[in-house]
This record gives structure tokens, C-alpha cells and sequence, in this order.
């Protein structure tokens, strides 16, 4: 019956307690309102009364009576709607979320829990799943209206320069919907402008981006971490995506296996360093990038080559397929790191160039192979071959310098033609990844006498930190 809900209702305002208002509307979202005698015609007359009566004992200026009024009667609209999954239920949700925004800046301490509720209750219809109403509705017209409702309480807290922290809580709770649904809806433009502003204002003007959250407002900081990072990686600022993600403790198992499908491919980029298997054990979703990983650590670059095309469509899906792409240049990067300390060891650089790529495993072949070798004639020609090609390699490093490396020595630890390797390293040093040059009339590079590969001495310092 319509009369007991103004009973609760007027108990929320005569106590201005805002947990009571929020749990008022929660349990009407949740059907926990009896429906049944809503159809009844409302008397007006004595909701004036009632509510005139409450806000006198609350306290509150006269002139409210009209506002919460009007407030019930919106409350009294959703009970009536038989679906709030439906259109006409998201718009009544909506609208009721208007009003109460209306006073949000009056009393936020009152206003702000109620519709946090309702933004709560809307997120679960319109942003978890792709076309946001169950019935299978027009999904844009649910989404643009959701976003326009959830912006007013967002804007207006954002502009409120009060230092009162409930307000810097709100606004992540806030910010956290939003976010979630410009990249549900693959709106990321509107998400990159979102992060901008909170750059420009809450960022900005906070020393720390550690906040305290009042306990009538619980917030998920990981989670608020999470969606800047990807709107910082959508942008392709990678070490500030790493950074926020990196800070994220005591998250959700759920939180922390979407976390980590941005964070193993940011972290090898800018650390250089590569997941165990007891990572992959513990989340198994992620078993299925096992094999580009190990592929990483083979040094193995024709392997990660041949896998990834097959793991387009997952990459695509998780927004990340464009950071493994990037793996593969770092880790040519890696290998031609490797050839270059093998070229400069002590040994001569024609017993090491295939191990550039596999150590162990070309070590393991050679190995056998020498012990079941035991004709003269082909060991002697396998000597005199080895030699010949040492001894040219040497008269290059000797008149050139140990700096200087040639093409088909890099093109073979890379596993690729000399061209395609020539092509690989102008990348590589145009990127400012290498510091040297090439030399095509040569066939050669030409790498700086200090810090030649200064991206991977970053990551070293990184890692350091």
C-alpha cells in the first residue's frame, strides 16, 4: 500500500539520515516493496501534510515541502513500473536520479548515498552487458541517456572546491561509472577526455593519489587505478598505465586478472621483465599466453612471430593487441643486445652467433653432434670453415672496432634476411632505442662506445627502483 511506503518515507526525511534514504530506494530497486496496492490513487493531500509535518520537526526550510513531493511521488513512479529493466524503467530511474541531483551540492551528506544507489542499480542494467536492457532495446538511446544522468552529480561535485572528503569519495565512485561505461560501449575518446579532466582538477590538485574513503562511501581505489591506466594507455602514455597499475594491492581476484592483462605486456616494455609459470598457475585464464612468454624467453623471435597472429582476435578483444606487437620490436632489441656482448667476448664471435638466439639449445646440438662425429675428413672441413669465417670476422672487428657489428652477424642471431634485419635496426635507431647508425654501403652498425642500447638501461634502473 502506497501509505506505508510515505511512512517510510517520511521517517528518512524527519531523521535526515542518509543511510535510511539510500536504503528507502534500495529496497524499492530491489522489489522488496509491496506492489500490489501501489494502483491505488495517491492522496495528495495528505502527502503534503505528512511531509510538511516531517521536515518541520527535521529542521528543514518550508519551502522544501514542494521538492520532496515531488521526490516521493518519483519514488512512487518506480515501484509502479513493472520492469526496471525496461525501458521505462531505466527512465524512471533516471529521472529520479535527476532530482535528486538537483539538491546534491544543498546537502551532499544527505543527498549523495541515494544516488550512488541508484547509479549503482542503473550500471548493472545499462553497462554490464553489451545491449544494455535484457529485452534486447536499442542500447544507445539507454546508454547516452545513463551517461548524461550519471555526468550532472560528477560535474557538480567536481566543480565544488569544497575540501569536505566525502566529495573527492563521490567523485572516484563516479568517475569508476563512467569510465566502465565509455569502455563497455567503446566510446574511448569519451574516456581519454575523462582522464583529462581529472588530470587538470582532482589529480592535479591532490599531493597523493592515496585518499581516504569515508565508510558510508566504500570506492575500490584499484579499480579507480585501473580504468586511468587504460585511458592512459588508450592515449599511448605507457609508464603512466604502468605506474597506476603497478600501485594496485589487496585487489579482487576478478580486478586482479583484468589487471594483469595490461600489466605483463606493460611490464616487459618497461622493465623487461617476463611473468613466471607460477603466475600463470594461479591465474589460469592466462595460461593461454603462456606460450608467447616463453617464446620471449627463448629469445625466439620467428617463434613469437609465428604465434601472434593467432592471438589477434583475444588481444583485439582485451585492447592490448598493439603493446605485443611492440614485444616483438623490444625483444629484437634484447637479441641484438645479446649478439652485440657475444660479438665483444673474448671467444671468437663465429662460435657464438647462432647462440645469440638459444644458448643452451644450440650448445646441447653442437655437443652431440661433435661426440658423434668421427670422420676426420669432415671435421677437418667443419675446422678450416669455422676458421676461415672467424678469421674474417676478426680482420672486421680488428680494423673497424669491437662498436662496429656486420649485418649478416645480427641478421643470423635475429633469424631473418640481411635486408629484413638492416630494416628491423633503421626502426630500432630511429626509435632512439639504439644510439649508433648503419652503414648500407658496409653492410654494418655502428653502435655508440657509451650506453649503445639506452632503453634497456632504463628498464634496468626501473627495475632497480
Amino acid at each position: 500500500m502506497w501509505t506505508q511506503l510515505l511512512d517510510d518515507y517520511v521517517e528518512a526525511v524527519n531523521s535526515h539520515d542518509t543511510m535510511k534514504f539510500a536504503i528507502y530506494f534500495s529496497r524499492i530497486l530491489n522489489g522488496q516493496v509491496d506492489m500490489g496496492g501501489m494502483g491505488s490513487k495517491i492522496d495528495f493531500n495528505l502527502v503534503n501534510k505528512r511531509i510538511k509535518c516531517s521536515i518541520t520537526n527535521a529542521g528543514s526550510p518550508y519551502s522544501d515541502s514542494d521538492y520532496y513531493q515531488q521526490l516521493f511521488l518519483a519514488s512512487a513512479d518506480l515501484c509502479k513500473v513493472p520492469d526496471l529493466a525496461s525501458d521505462e524503467g531505466v527512465k524512471t530511474q533516471i529521472a529520479t536520479m535527476n532530482l535528486l541531483s538537483k539538491r546534491l551540492l544543498d546537502d551532499p551528506s544527505l543527498y549523495l548515498t541515494p544516488i550512488i544507489v541508484l547509479v549503482r542499480h542503473l550500471h548493472k542494467i545499462v553497462c554490464s552487458i553489451d545491449t544494455p536492457y535484457p529485452n534486447g532495446h536499442s542500447s544507445q538511446i539507454g546508454i547516452n541517456t545513463y551517461i548524461d544522468a550519471l555526468q550532472r552529480p560528477f560535474k557538480m561535485l567536481l566543480s565544488n572546491k569544497s575540501d569536505h572528503k566525502v566529495n573527492v569519495s563521490a567523485v572516484h565512485i563516479f568517475a569508476i561509472h563512467l569510465f566502465s561505461a565509455y569502455f563497455t560501449h567503446n566510446t574511448v575518446n569519451a574516456a581519454i577526455n575523462l582522464y583529462k579532466v581529472l588530470q587538470s582538477t582532482l589529480l592535479r590538485e591532490s599531493t597523493s593519489s592515496h585518499f581516504d574513503y569515508p565508510p558510508l562511501l566504500p570506492t575500490s581505489e584499484p579499480l579507480f587505478n585501473f580504468y586511468l591506466a587504460r585511458a592512459a594507455l588508450a592515449q599511448g602514455h605507457h609508464s603512466q598505465a604502468y605506474a597506476l597499475l603497478i600501485r594496485n594491492k589487496h585487489m579482487t581476484k576478478n580486478l586482479a586478472l583484468k589487471t594483469l592483462y595490461y600489466l605483463l605486456p606493460l611490464e616487459f616494455l618497461q622493465t623487461g621483465k617476463t611473468p613466471t609459470l607460477g603466475l600463470f598457475h594461479k591465474y589460469q585464464p592466462l595460461q593461454i599466453l603462456a606460450p608467447l612468454y616463453l617464446a620471449i624467453k627463448r629469445r625466439s623471435l620467428s617463434e613469437y612471430n609465428a604465434l601472434l597472429p593467432k592471438y589477434e582476435p583475444l588481444l583485439l578483444q582485451t585492447r592490448v593487441l598493439s603493446l605485443y606487437r611492440e614485444m616483438a620490436t623490444q625483444m629484437s632489441l634484447l637479441i641484438v643486445k645479446d649478439a652485440f656482448n657475444l660479438f665483444n667476448s673474448p671467444l671468437p664471435p663465429s662460435n657464438h652467433i647462432s647462440s645469440s638466439t638459444n644458448t643452451s639449445s644450440s650448445t646441447n646440438t653442437s655437443s652431440s653432434t661433435n661426440k658423434s662425429s668421427t670422420n676426420k675428413s669432415s671435421t677437418n672441413e667443419s675446422s678450416s670453415t669455422n676458421t676461415s669465417s672467424s678469421t674474417a670476422t676478426s680482420v672486421v672487428t680488428a680494423s673497424l672496432g669491437k662498436h662496429i657489428v656486420p649485418f649478416h652477424y645480427l641478421a643470423k642471431a635475429l633469424s631473418l634476411q640481411e635486408n629484413e634485419c638492416e630494416s628491423l635496426l633503421c626502426i630500432l635507431v630511429a626509435s632512439q632505442k639504439i644510439k649508433g647508425y648503419l652503414s648500407h654501403s658496409q653492410k654494418c652498425m655502428v653502435l655508440s662506445k657509451s650506453n649503445p642500447f639506452p632503453a634497456i638501461s632504463g628498464q634496468v634502473a626501473a627495475s632497480q627502483r
